[in-house]
């Protein structure tokens, strides 16, 4: 019996490869017998299609096909070797493309600068796009980077290196935030201050909460009040913008122009709103203070959830859109964000239309044009295209990942963390120049 006779045909292109017609077909029929046997609604057949007809291609090109023969044991020999092959490099071929590090770490963090967090035998250190220690494993932990500095921990003291490894502020502090805009909040006791990128102190320990800084200004809680603060020192209560502070549970860092407030109703339930930010001023966006939660502005949007309704969108100019229609909501990324709807994860533009039908577990915000999405307990992710459609970059085959950065994500398979290469992405740009502590 034949499968099937390979000929010139039409071709199709998958990615860079241009594929002979007979192998989508195949792989389009082959497809179809999977979906009727394993009988799954989650079964991406499309997916397991183009990389079944990428893998076929690979495997005739190694000298393997279901072709005919005159001996019937050295075709059915040969079409054994075909299908093994096939399979078997639909499962692999692509992450072995992509692998750019093997796994072999207890976990990962962050690619920042051209280095990563990498945690081996218990310890933390830094590695480059090569897997090449830049950072001997010597910390207890190791924060995402920014701005050049990566927070680390040694003996319950945290500090501050560059991503070249050098010791810019020696642990010293209970806890830190990361630096931001040229400054961290670093906290001592139960107080926290600010110090510059050299490391030194430039606001007192008076704070009993503190964010990082956006735009030369951040919010604080100060002697029980809370409020905004200036670089300089100056601190603006909201008792000055007309708020009632006995009232106020939580003023989050500003993001985007923006800050979340949270506030405890007469019904003794949380409610929260947001500030804008317009140069030096503070507002209040008309009615905001009725949400039972919010997201984070991004792109002038943010998902918000009124009391007793399922989640939508407030915009900046104070409209809200798309009301009463998800049961989750996350933020806008080059024009899409995640929504849920009957239990399933998809995207939406900025019209409110679907972009990427609802068929995920979990899916998260873009990131240079990569989202993490999640069928059961296995990972992978889409890749933006035109119009706000995704298609698969990485099959949903890793245990756990982490966000992109740089072109290259962490992530888990067999119990090890790696990282993959998705795209050639620059390098962070910080602006900072690394000096020695005075």
């Amino acid at each position: 019996m034949v499968l099937f006779k390979m000929g010139e045909g039409p071709r199709f292109v998958h990615g860079d490869e241009v594929l002979p017609g007979g192998h989508q077909m195949l792989a389009r029929q082959l497809s179809i017998w999977v979906r009727r046997l394993i009988k799954s609604p989650d079964f991406e057949s499309d997916e397991v299609e183009s990389q079944l007809a990428v893998a076929f291609t690979r495997s005739t090109d190694a000298g393997f096909g279901p072709v005919r023969r005159k001996a019937r044991r050295r075709y059915i020999l040969r079409s054994f070797i075909f299908w093994n092959f096939a399979l078997t490099s639909a499962a692999t071929s692509q992450a072995q493309q992509q692998l750019a590090i093997a796994p072999r770490f207890e976990d990962a963090g962050s690619f920042h600068e051209g280095v990563a967090p990498v945690k081996w035998q218990g310890q933390w250190g830094l590695v480059d796009r090569k897997g090449s220690w830049i950072v001997a494993p010597a910390y207890d932990q190791i924060r995402r980077g920014n701005l050049g500095r990566f927070a680390v921990l040694k003996s319950r003291q945290w500090g501050f290196i560059s991503s070249s490894g050098r010791l810019i502020v020696e642990p010293q502090f209970d806890d830190v935030n990361g630096f931001k805009n040229g400054f961290a909040a670093v906290r001592s006791g139960n107080r926290w201050g600010y110090i510059g990128s050299a490391g030194r102190l430039v606001l007192p320990f008076d704070f009993e909460f503190a964010t990082a800084p956006e735009g030369g200004i951040a919010t604080v809680k100060k002697n029980g009040e809370w409020g905004y603060i200036n670089l300089s020192g100056a601190f603006t209560s909201l008792k000055d913008l007309d708020e009632d502070p006995s009232e106020l549970i939580y003023l989050s860092e500003i993001s985007n122009n923006f800050t979340i407030f949270g506030i405890k109703g007469r019904d003794g339930k949380d409610r929260f709103g947001f500030h804008c930010l317009h140069g030096a001023s503070f507002c209040q966006i008309s009615g905001s203070e009725n949400y039972e939660r919010v997201q984070r502005f991004s792109e002038d949007y943010a998902a918000v959830k009124p009391e007793g309704s399922k989640w939508g969108y407030l915009r900046a100019d104070g409209a809200h859109l798309f009301e009463d229609r998800f049961e989750m909501a996350g933020q806008f990324s080059n024009g899409v964000a995640p929504v849920q709807i009957n239990r399933k994860w998809g995207y939406i533009n900025k019209r409110g239309d679907l972009t990427v039908e609802p068929r995920y577990d979990a899916a998260f915000t873009f990131q240079e044009g990569f989202a993490v999405v999640r069928i059961g307990p296995m990972r992978g992710f889409l890749r933006l295209v035109a119009n706000g459609g995704a298609t698969i970059a990485v099959p949903l085959q890793y245990e756990d990942v982490n966000l992109v950065s740089e072109g290259m994500a962490a992530v888990k398979t067999g119990g090890k963390w790696g990282f993959i290469l998705l795209s050639a992405a620059p390098l962070t740009s910080r602006g900072l120049v690394d000096l020695a502590p005075r």
